[in-house]
C-alpha cells in the first residue's frame, strides 16, 4: 500500500517533466544557447555570492527563532545546517530538509521537544512562503488591471479560507501540524506535540528576538530580489526590478504545486505566461528559468552538500535519515 502511493507521488510529479519536455519542443533552443555566452565569470561570482548571503541570512533569521526558544545553537551551526537543509530540500521529497533542521536540534539540545522544535521551523517556512504571496498578489494586482476582478476572488477565497483555519483549527489547522510531527517523531504523543508546538509559536512572539528574526527577514528577500533583477540584466530582458520580482515570486509558488520535481515545468510555464505580458519570448522566459536552475538551485545544491558533509551534521542526521 505505502509503495502503490509512493509510486503514484512520483507518476504525479512526472506531470511538469512532461510539460517541460513540450515547452522545450516548441522553442528556438539555440536562442537559449546563445544567450548563455552574455555570463562571465564576474557575473556568475557575483550571483554565487548574493546567493551565499541570501542563504546566509536565512541561518541567521532562524537563529533568531530559535533564541527566542531557548535553544542553544551557535550563529554558526545555524547557518550550516540552513544550506545542508537547503541541499536535502532540494534532493529529497516530502521537504526532508526542513525536518533535518528538527532532528539536528533535538540531537544537540534533547531537553527540548519536538513540538517547540517544529514551531521553529515552521514559522520560519511561513515567513518566506507568506512573503512569496504577498508579493505576487499586489503585484499582480497592479500589473494586470484586466485581471484584477480575478486577482480579487482569489484574494477574497484566501482571506476566507484563512478565517475557516482558524474557526476549524482543530480540523485543520491542528492536522497539519498534527502530520509534520508525525513525520518528525513518528512515535511521539500528537496531542502533547500540539500543546509543545502552540508553546513554541507563543515563545517566538512574545520575544524581542522575533524583530531580529524579521529585521533579517527583510535582508534576506532585498538580496533574493537584488540577485534575480541582476540576473534578468545579464540576459538582456530589460524588465524592471519590481516586475523580476513579482515574476519570480509566482513562478515560487508555482513550483510549490506538487506535480513536479524541484518546479521544473511548473516554474517555466509560469514565467512564459508572465513574460507575454511583458513583450518577452518563450524563449527569452526559458533562458531565465534555465539561468535560475542552473546557477541558484545547482548552486546551493553544490553549497548545501558542502554543508551538509561536514562532520558534525552528516554525523547526527544520518541517525535518523
Amino acid at each position: 500500500m505505502i509503495k502503490t502511493i509512493a509510486y503514484k507521488k512520483i507518476l504525479i510529479r512526472l506531470i511538469g517533466l512532461v510539460i517541460l519536455i513540450i515547452i522545450f519542443s516548441q522553442i528556438d533552443r539555440n536562442v537559449i544557447r546563445d544567450t548563455f555566452a552574455n555570463f562571465s565569470i564576474l557575473s556568475v561570482i557575483i550571483i554565487i555570492t548574493l546567493l551565499l548571503f541570501h542563504i546566509g541570512f536565512k541561518g541567521l533569521r532562524w537563529h533568531s527563532l530559535i533564541t527566542a526558544q531557548k535553544i542553544i545553537l551557535s550563529r554558526i551551526d545555524s547557518c550550516k545546517l540552513y544550506f545542508a537543509a537547503t541541499y536535502l530540500g532540494l534532493v529529497t521529497p516530502g521537504r526532508v530538509g526542513e525536518l533535518s533542521k528538527i532532528y539536528f536540534v533535538k540531537k544537540t539540545n534533547p531537553d527540548i521537544s519536538y513540538g517547540i522544535i517544529t514551531a521553529n521551523v515552521l514559522v520560519d517556512r511561513i515567513l518566506d512562503v507568506m512573503t512569496v504571496l504577498v508579493v505576487s498578489i499586489l503585484g499582480l494586482w497592479y500589473y494586470f488591471e484586466t485581471y484584477r476582478s480575478f486577482i480579487n476572488t482569489f484574494i477574497a477565497i484566501l482571506v476566507i479560507l484563512t478565517l475557516l483555519m482558524v474557526w476549524q483549527r482543530k480540523f485543520i489547522s491542528n492536522k497539519i501540524i498534527k502530520s509534520i510531527l508525525s513525520k518528525a517523531n513518528p512515535n511521539g504523543n500528537l496531542s502533547q506535540g500540539l500543546d509543545n508546538f502552540i508553546t513554541g509559536v507563543r515563545l517566538i512572539i512574545k520575544s524581542s528576538q522575533l524583530y531580529s528574526a524579521l529585521f533579517f527577514h527583510l535582508i534576506t528577500f532585498a538580496i533574493f530580489y537584488t540577485m534575480i533583477y541582476y540576473l534578468s540584466s545579464i540576459l538582456e530582458l530589460n524588465i524592471s526590478f519590481v516586475f523580476s520580482s513579482i515574476a519570480v515570486s509566482v513562478a515560487m509558488l508555482a513550483a510549490l504545486i506538487p506535480i513536479s520535481f524541484a518546479g521544473l515545468g511548473t516554474r517555466d510555464t509560469a514565467l512564459i505566461a508572465l513574460f507575454s505580458f511583458a513583450g518577452l519570448s518563450n524563449e527569452q522566459a526559458i533562458m531565465f528559468s534555465s539561468s535560475y536552475l542552473v546557477l541558484i538551485l545547482v548552486t546551493s545544491a553544490i553549497l548545501g552538500f558542502i554543508a551538509y558533509n561536514t562532520n558534525k551534521i552528516k554525523k547526527l542526521l544520518t541517525q535518523n535519515l
